[in-house]
């Protein structure tokens, strides 16, 4: 269960009685991770929000999985908010870094950044320094700048857009920045088809690959202080590789047969050795090819089953195993959107690994058939489990084939014995459809889905359904099968009028006032929340009304407007006054 908590002291959510609506993290891999959620008008800490001033928690069992920032809020027409927030990374975005000339390696330059920012920064915002394992092989790089940036921007630029990631990590009431050579560590659970992957898609921008690399280093200028004995050549003035790669300014592709040649050109401008030049033209075209492919995948994470499991971290190196779709190879978590309430909607997105691994990857169990047992929000998570189950058990059944009067094949017939007439559980495929028989071969198909367009069944499981009839006795939402069942009725404009969910009948205007019933009150509400009238305890309570005739009090008493004849037999008008309703029936008024 993820627990949200509000500047440390406030629980936002922490059980399935304390719960915000819809609440998503996206996490980003040398990126700023933001969380986003949704809270009703009732809720006990709806006003208690402030932009960038209030902090927000995320906890998953002992881990602080987000720390951040309130950024942004959003109004609904039913009155609830949708709150935005920031991680801690975006501090770095309020101190401008002053323009500056470096020499050295990356350990100072970030020190550097990150000691300014701490300077400037308010107390609750500063970071430690924490572990830095990035490094140039020379230990010598050159990054400069003449104008004023974010130190967010001034790392991402100057640090991470040549390798290394970013991280943050909390050790007690500290906060910690590191600067890893290394994404993280390799997962103990892969990806894999039929296990827990529900979806796939793989895309690789072609826009960017590059199949032949002529790198070049520092200029001349710079390398001629070395007094080293180091043969070197240039090209345009700048170091190139031709004395150490057999004269050629070049490194290619092994992809160049399939692409063809795409040249580009990438400049080190702190790279004075050749040889090292070379190997980051080596490295950089491997990475040329993978770093534009991105798998975005539908995975759930066996952790949820077996708290033994390793739950999934961005960085991780993972390994993605699909047959049908031809890929196996391993990959960093560069993405992950985590629905805090229906882990099984979790999407992942992996960039291919660009390092060669040495250590092996370890197969994860099957449990699969475990995963639902401890996620709750969404009934569909059953189906997909009983039907995981169901189908990987039918690797037993048979196949038959059915054949027309020409003798060519015409349908087929999948059952549960070797025998047709034995079988009990049969599907048949035909080309007027398709029919389930729980009855044997010759018994009723009470299941199909014929050509004519109709699906006959007895029970129909879906995530979405679009139809514009439903005819039918009972229509049932909620409860235990689906806690979250809600309707919602909109105008013409597009507009939500009125919603029925496990909170109630709530009806809506256009002016934002509004009707609330369920068990606890019946009620309604101005467009600022304010309460106009409610029922409660067989007691009617009315800020204000209107009564255009008269009030009738217990069948005894009547408060209405009092006429008094004159003498010319006119009436007027005296004000309001009671009459007993007991003595107008009889013919006489009493006031």
């Amino acid at each position: 269960m993820y627990k949200i908590f509000l500047d440390d002291d406030k629980v936002v959510q922490d059980s399935i009685d304390n719960l915000v609506i819809s609440p998503k993290l996206k996490e980003k891999l040398n990126g700023v991770d933001s969380l986003e959620y949704t809270i009703p008008y009732d809720n006990v800490y709806f006003n208690d929000y402030e932009r960038r001033k209030s902090k927000i928690k995320v906890m998953y069992g002992a881990d602080i999985i987000f720390k951040g920032r309130m950024l942004d809020e959003r109004k609904t027409f039913d009155g609830s908010k949708t709150l935005t927030f920031e991680g801690e990374l975006a501090f770095l975005n309020d101190i401008q870094y002053p323009p500056y000339d470096f020499a050295g390696d990356y350990d100072e330059f970030f020190r550097n950044i990150i000691d300014y920012y701490n300077s400037k920064c308010d107390q609750d915002n500063r970071f430690k320094v924490g572990q830095i394992t990035l490094t140039d092989p020379n230990h010598y790089i050159v990054r400069s700048s003449e104008s004023y940036s974010s130190c967010w921007k001034c790392i991402n630029d100057k640090i991470l857009s040549y390798g290394g990631y970013l991280k943050i990590r909390y050790v007690g009431n500290e906060r910690y920045i590191d600067l890893l050579a290394e994404s993280g560590s390799l997962a103990k659970q892969p990806i894999e088809f039929g296990k827990n992957l529900l979806d796939l898609e793989n895309y690789i921008d072609s826009s960017e690959i590059a199949t032949v690399i002529i790198p070049l280093g520092a200029n001349s200028t710079e390398t001629d202080k070395l007094e080293d004995g180091v043969e070197r050549t240039y090209t345009a003035g700048r170091l190139d590789i031709k004395s150490v790669n057999d004269g050629i300014e070049y490194i290619e592709s092994s992809n160049i047969k399939k692409y063809g040649r795409i040249e580009t050109v990438v400049t080190w401008d702190d790279v004075t050795i050749p040889q090292n030049l070379k190997n980051k033209a080596q490295k950089k075209i491997y990475e040329l090819m993978l770093e534009n492919q991105s798998i975005t995948a539908k995975v759930i994470d066996l952790h949820y089953a077996n708290d033994e499991q390793p739950y999934f971290k961005k960085g991780n190196i993972i390994r993605i195993v699909s047959r049908p779709h031809s890929i196996d190879t391993t990959a960093i978590l560069t993405e992950r959107t985590r629905n805090l309430n229906n882990p099984v909607e979790d999407t992942f997105t992996l960039g291919t690994e660009k390092k060669t691994l040495s250590s092996s990857v370890n197969d994860s169990n099957n449990a699969t058939n475990e995963i639902e047992n401890k996620i709750t929000g969404n009934f569909l998570n059953d189906l997909i489990k009983n039907q995981t189950k169901l189908l990987a058990n039918g690797k037993d059944g048979n196949i038959f084939y059915g054949f027309n009067a020409q003798g060519k094949l015409s349908e087929l017939y999948f059952t549960d014995t070797d025998n047709i007439a034995t079988a009990v559980d049969v599907i048949r495929l035909n080309n007027k459809g398709i029919g389930f028989s729980n009855d044997g071969f010759y018994g009723s198909y009470k299941n199909a889905w014929t050509i004519d367009g109709t699906l006959n069944a007895d029970f129909i499981n879906a995530g979405t359904m679009s139809c514009n009839l439903i005819n039918g006795g009972i229509l049932r939402l909620g409860n235990f099968v689906n806690r979250d069942g809600r309707i919602e009725i909109y105008n013409d404009k597009n507009i939500l009028v009125s919603t029925y969910d496990k909170d109630g009948i709530k009806i809506f205007n256009e002016n934002g006032n509004s009707i609330v019933m369920n068990d606890v009150e019946f009620a309604g509400y101005d467009n600022a929340g304010n309460v106009i009238f409610t029922v409660q305890n067989e007691k009617f309570v009315m800020n204000r009304a209107e009564v255009r005739t008269s009030i009738d009090i217990a069948d005894r008493l009547r408060m209405s407007y009092m006429d008094r004849k004159n003498g010319d037999g006119s009436t007027k008008n005296v004000g309001v006054g009671f009459v007993s309703i007991v003595e107008t029936a009889k013919g006489r008024s009493t006031s």
